[in-house]
């Protein structure tokens, strides 16, 4: 059995896939939905770019918030929470 990442661990990972994006608040979140697996933040990740994608328009205006892109993509991890 492997050990969970460190939120370092995790900050890195997530800063390589959002750059920018990647704030303590957003590591924080990821680190947290995803229970700090490697495996489940590798597969978050590609879903909230794509999530991202399919709403950038709402995202500019603010109609959506990228936290709640996290969540929607957290949601669909199978977890076994």
């Amino acid at each position: 059995m492997l050990s969970e990442l460190t939120i370092e661990e995790v900050k890195g990972i997530v800063e390589r896939a959002l750059g920018e994006e990647a704030t303590a608040e957003m590591v924080a979140q990821i680190y947290n939905v995803t229970g700090a697996i490697h495996r489940h933040v590798d597969m978050i990740l590609p879903r909230i770019l794509d999530l991202k994608s399919r709403n950038e328009e709402k995202l500019r205006t603010g109609e959506v918030k990228l936290r709640e892109i996290v969540n929607i993509a957290g949601s669909r991890l199978m977890t076994g929470a």
